[in-house]
């Protein structure tokens, strides 16, 4: 290097910026962290969540102040954080898509499950639960019964059909 040519260095910001993110919000040349491909899930909620679940929920996460919305679980979520999830949320007859924010399992069992996991809605991505609309999603391959199989990995080719399905604006 010669003398009149100064070493500029960069600050974390300017470099992520140059070098972008990946999915998981890691920049993609740390060490030990690899690029993390989203998955997308069929999952359902059939009823609501117990006094005894909402108090370790509150007292054990900050879900309230970020403003997401959760579902417990008796095991373990295979969804990990940035996932989305095609939610079917039988008691508000409706389906929805949502991205997975945080799982974690509380220090205490409740008759809910011990597993909870944080979501927020995408805007645009919501349908009514209507008999025109399982038909449609019967030709997708999607059942009530495929629903009841929690937490069902679906492919992205699968998945894009459904988003488009939930974002279009026929009923």
């Amino acid at each position: 290097m010669r003398n009149s040519e100064a070493r500029r260095t960069l600050t974390a910001r300017q470099l992520r910026d140059i070098l972008g993110r990946t999915t998981n919000g890691n920049s993609p040349g740390r060490q030990g962290q690899s690029f993390k491909e989203i998955q997308h899930w069929l999952t359902r909620i059939e009823g609501y969540a117990g006094k005894q679940a909402e108090e370790i929920v509150r007292a054990e996460t900050n879900w309230d102040a970020k403003r997401y919305s959760w579902i417990s679980m008796y095991r373990k979520s295979p969804c990990q954080r940035h996932d989305k999830l095609i939610l079917f949320h039988f008691p508000a007859k409706s389906v929805c898509l949502v991205e997975v924010k945080q799982n974690i399992k509380s220090s205490r069992r409740t008759p809910d499950g011990s597993y909870f996991v944080a979501y927020k809605r995408v805007r645009g991505y919501t349908k009514r639960l209507t008999s025109k609309l399982w038909t449609t999603l019967r030709e997708e391959g999607v059942t009530q019964k495929s629903i009841k199989a929690r937490d069902r990995r679906i492919g992205k080719r699968k998945a894009d059909r459904l988003k488009a399905l939930l974002r279009s604006r026929r009923k």
